[in-house]
């Protein structure tokens, strides 16, 4: 005999359980693919040309504003649903990973400045990108 009960899953068990990790780790992927390859680029731009270096800074700036917006897409995309839950998520991943991966690398001090910094700008623009790839 099957007992009937009127239990409703909440709204937020829901989206917990449309959260998706691959999305998420292809729009990381595809923001560090992407970093790289616009990297490599510059450098052999940099390289071949009497391009002034003084220039680097703010396009540096850039590729990482562009790439965490990228990864939101791509984790958006890929997700169908909550597009800019993934997004946020994505871009927060690449945002923090590229941070430690840069101090890990060039040895400057962790600061919570810094990372508070990363964290908003991996959200916001990530959110934005998942808001954006949700709907290509």
């Amino acid at each position: 005999m099957a007992v009937k009960t009127n239990l409703k899953v909440g709204r937020s068990t829901e989206a917990l359980a449309a959260l998706q990790l691959g999305p998420i780790v292809t729009g990381v992927m595809g923001g560090i693919a992407l970093s790289l390859c616009v990297a490599a680029v510059l450098s052999l731009l940099f390289y071949f040309t009497s391009l002034n270096e003084g220039i680097l800074p703010p396009v540096v700036v850039g590729l990482g504003i562009v790439s965490i917006f990228f990864s939101g897409a791509i984790a958006g995309r890929q997700a169908g649903a909550l597009g800019w839950v993934h997004g946020a998520i994505a871009g927060l991943v690449y945002a923090l990973v590229v941070y430690f991966f840069g101090v890990a690398i060039v040895a400057y001090p962790i600061t919570f400045t810094a990372i508070l910094e990363k964290l908003a700008s991996g959200l916001g623009l990530g959110a934005l990108g998942g808001i954006l790839g949700i709907n290509l």
